[in-house]
């Protein structure tokens, strides 16, 4: 199957498709120092920087799963939350850019805060005073209604021909030592498959479950070094034991590369591993996403 990603960060979803046997398409990064770390560790996958000048629609029909973590600081807790204005809210464009390429899958990832996040959607005339009680100094009434920002997203796949579930999947839910809430909206383009919203939510909770089941403390995986070779074709390996050390760090986030490895050859950017690492989602929970749809394109459920 055909992967390609949007707000590829430090490539955790790239880590996934590599482990099932994916081809990794194309990645958009605009962050210099996550591009470079993209490119060194994926380096047969096209490249892009900035998903507002980039045009995608050589890639139409030719992508089966398309990932995206929109940016999360309009809507995270941790910010000023102030959503659609804020300037980085760029739902917008990752929606522009599926309807270019109109891949099979779309995976939206963001943080737990925008199951929360309202947004205006519009303003409408309710009356006049006098319309309302025959008397009055011609004042007219409005209603403003509001819309959640995560029934917008969903809404917006939908119009675009999609079948839409969203899903908050915790870290721990695959075995990491920390909590970790991510929603994934799940989304399957309706002339193709067309799993149904439950099926889809109970195949990645049955697939979550079995892992844990089938793999134990095993399967450490491995990347080869800036060759294309693609990671093992087998199950991520699980956390052995809760670590005293900070929750964002490589092996707590289940990343199989050493980001801060390559800071020693772009020294200008040391002080961006840090960063990197906690913007990263865990690969090994969108490794069980990806396995599930590759068990429904297979027909196997």
């Amino acid at each position: 199957m055909v992967h390609a990603s949007l707000f590829s960060g430090i490539g955790g979803p790239e880590v996934a498709a590599a482990m099932l046997g994916w081809h990794n398409a194309f990645h958009c990064e605009i962050n210099d120092f996550c591009r470079k770390i993209l490119e060194y560790w994926f380096p047969n996958s096209k490249s892009y920087e900035n998903i507002i000048e980039t045009d995608f629609t050589e890639w139409r029909g030719k992508v089966d799963v398309l990932t995206g973590g929109f940016p999360c600081q309009p809507f995270s807790y941790a910010g000023q939350r102030k959503g659609h204005e804020d300037d980085r809210y760029l739902w917008p464009q990752m929606l522009r850019a599926i309807t270019e390429i109109r891949p099979t899958w779309v995976i939206g990832e963001n943080v737990a805060g925008i199951t929360t996040m309202a947004e205006q959607e519009k303003i409408s005339e309710v009356g006049c005073e006098e319309s309302l009680f025959e008397e009055g100094d011609g004042l007219y009434y409005y209603r403003q209604r509001q819309i959640f920002t995560i029934e917008r997203v969903c809404r917006d796949l939908e119009g675009a021909g999609y079948s839409v579930q969203p899903v908050i999947i915790p870290a721990c839910a695959v075995g990491a030592p920390h909590r970790r809430d991510r929603i994934f909206i799940i989304a399957n383009f309706t002339n193709t498959t067309s799993i149904g919203r439950r099926e889809i939510h109970e195949q990645v909770e049955s697939e979550i479950s079995n892992g844990e089941k089938s793999v134990g403390n095993g399967g450490i995986c491995t990347i080869a070094n800036n060759n294309g070779t693609r990671l093992q074709k087998k199950r991520l390996g699980r956390w052995h034991s809760f670590p005293s050390v900070s929750p964002i760090h490589r092996g707590n986030d289940g990343l199989p590369f050493n980001v801060d490895h390559l800071t020693i050859s772009f020294s200008k950017w040391r002080t961006e591993s840090l960063k990197a690492y906690g913007n990263a989602i865990v690969p090994q929970v969108m490794y069980e996403i990806f396995f599930a749809i590759e068990k429904i394109e297979k027909g196997e459920i």
